[in-house]
């Protein structure tokens, strides 16, 4: 299911908050996010979304820039998405359709991914009566000081702040100041899939020696992933250990 913020109604409980999660009733988790397109982000939340207990949590994604191809994915697991298409620049009436959206499917907890939808989830989650999470996944993404200043203020508003790693929780405690009881830290990880070939097998098909000592990195070729640094690292790794091998994917 999916549908653009203008047909979002406020169809709010009689309090305007959600009611109250009961055995007979999952938790509504909606994670915010960009877009509903294969990235880093997106991967992370869906993998959360699927792997969430179904009887305890109903997951929900919202894109609110734009679809993408997770977003049919997350259909046929039955997690429903949400896309609110909003316009280039500031546009301060996502608050209120976020708002909208949140009270109309009884969200509990919001999950924000990035600065940029925590600025406009942070109220919205608030007023609903949501619990809100936000999570960051790039370090660089701190490094203006107007969005460190603006994230220290929206954290009050935060009940958790996960750090995706812990190159952005040093940020988060270093350089915006987020109290050590607020802030978690989750490394990003990869679901295995029972079917994956042999340490062997792959080796075999990446042409790679048993005896090659193997450094992998998966992601996107983006200046913000820095395989400039990763590559003249390995550099000098590669004068000292002649075995060594480094795959970029």
């Amino acid at each position: 299911m999916s549908t653009r913020a203008s047909t979002c109604a406020t169809a709010s409980p009689a309090n305007g908050r959600p009611d109250p999660a009961t055995p007979t009733r999952p938790r509504n988790v909606m994670q915010v996010l960009y877009s509903l397109a294969v990235g880093g982000s997106e991967v992370f939340a869906l993998t959360v979304a699927r792997h969430m207990d179904p009887d305890a949590y109903r997951s929900l994604l919202c894109g609110v820039d734009l679809g993408g191809a997770l977003q049919k994915e997350a259909e046929q697991a039955g997690i429903p998405c949400f896309v609110l298409n909003r316009r280039p620049g500031i546009a301060w009436e996502l608050v209120g359709k976020l708002y909208r959206l949140f009270v109309r499917e009884r969200i509990d907890v919001v999950h924000a991914h990035h600065f940029n939808q925590l600025l406009y989830s942070a109220v919205a989650a608030r007023l609903a009566g949501a619990r809100l999470i936000y999570s960051e996944h790039n370090a660089a993404a701190l490094q203006r000081r107007d969005i460190r200043l603006a994230t220290r203020v929206l954290a009050l508003l935060c009940h958790k702040v996960v750090a995706i790693g812990t190159g952005v929780a040093e940020a988060f405690r270093d350089q915006v100041g987020i109290p050590a009881h607020k802030l978690e830290v989750i490394h990003a990880g990869v679901p295995i899939s029972d079917g994956a070939v042999s340490r062997t097998e792959a080796r075999q098909a990446l042409g790679l020696a048993e005896t090659d000592r193997v450094v992998v990195t998966v992601a996107r070729l983006a200046a913000v992933k820095n395989h400039h640094l990763l590559v003249t690292a390995f550099a000098e790794v590669a004068q000292q250990l002649p075995a060594a091998r480094l795959l970029l994917v």
